[in-house]
């Protein structure tokens, strides 16, 4: 039997953690996220969160927050290239990234 189980486990291994409860505010903005920030701090100031469970889920958020840089940084660099294509006169430039980001 214990052969079975350690198969089993190998094969679907067990979850690590426990789900968490907890309501996040879209992120749809940098500033959605910093209030999230707030939020959580709120939930373990008051006992509905563990540490542990906030540091994960901020984990989350921060990758988030990471991303709207990303996003602005290569409108940023589109514009540019539109910019540049316009006093170059050049109609050929065409930007490697075959489809635009979309946050919703």
């Amino acid at each position: 039997m214990a052969a079975a189980k350690l198969l089993i486990d190998r094969v679907i291994p067990s979850r690590r953690g426990a789900p968490v409860s907890f309501h996040i505010r879209p992120l749809k903005t940098p500033e959605d996220c910093a209030l999230a920030y707030t939020d959580l701090l709120d939930d373990v100031g008051s006992g509905r969160l563990t540490p542990e469970e906030a540091q994960t889920i901020s984990a989350i958020v921060a990758k988030r927050a990471e991303l709207f840089a990303s996003v602005e940084l290569a409108a940023e660099i589109e514009a540019l290239k539109s910019q540049l294509a316009a006093i170059v006169g050049a109609a050929g430039l065409t930007s490697p990234i075959r489809r635009p980001f979309a946050i919703t």
